[in-house]
């Protein structure tokens, strides 16, 4: 049952970032303006599609113990992904504050869904009574969902942002 629900879960956040790109993202044009962003796009719904799949097929409980180390790679892993996002977002504001210009504007945009979704979606705790193993297990493919969601947009962002590098650098040379 509660395998269905994760394959659930995750098809319907592979639906939900197609959706997101289409309507907040305007990905027809933005696609076509940076080529590269097909890669995180494409690699961003592979990813939650895959993850559907293996929920569904292999979705037998691993225990209270494996869950709770599970818990604590997705939680790492969350730590390096939210350095990064900082780091590129301190990068960019030195690089386009000593150029007197400002960072494009797909580049905040997905930089601030990236935080929103490590931050505001993966982050909350909630409690879970002890005898629902489940539960827990539910919530981890959903911070696991909200993971993906972060680390592909962080990447589209910081291809925005090299892309818009290049061509100043460019453009100066």
């Amino acid at each position: 049952m509660f395998a269905l629900l994760a394959g659930l879960l995750y098809g319907l956040t592979a639906a939900a970032w197609l959706l997101f790109w289409h309507r907040a993202m305007a990905a027809p044009v933005l696609l076509r303006r940076y080529p590269l962003l097909r890669a995180p796009w494409i690699g961003g719904t592979a990813v939650q599609v895959a993850a559907a799949l293996l929920a569904i097929q292999h979705g037998a409980a691993p225990g209270g113990e494996f869950e709770a180390v599970l818990f604590d790679v997705l939680h790492s892993r969350a730590d390096l992904v939210l350095s990064a996002s900082a780091s590129i977002l301190v990068v960019a504001t030195v690089v386009y504050g000593v150029n007197q210009q400002t960072p494009p504007r797909p580049f905040m945009r997905l930089m601030s869904f990236a935080l929103v979704a490590l931050l505001g979606f993966m982050l909350p705790v909630i409690w879970i009574p002890p005898q629902h193993e489940e539960w827990m297990r539910l919530l981890r493919h959903l911070q696991t969902a909200s993971f993906n969601w972060g680390l592909f947009l962080m990447c589209a962002g910081l291809l925005i942002l090299l892309e818009d590098l290049i061509q100043h650098s460019a453009a100066d040379d």
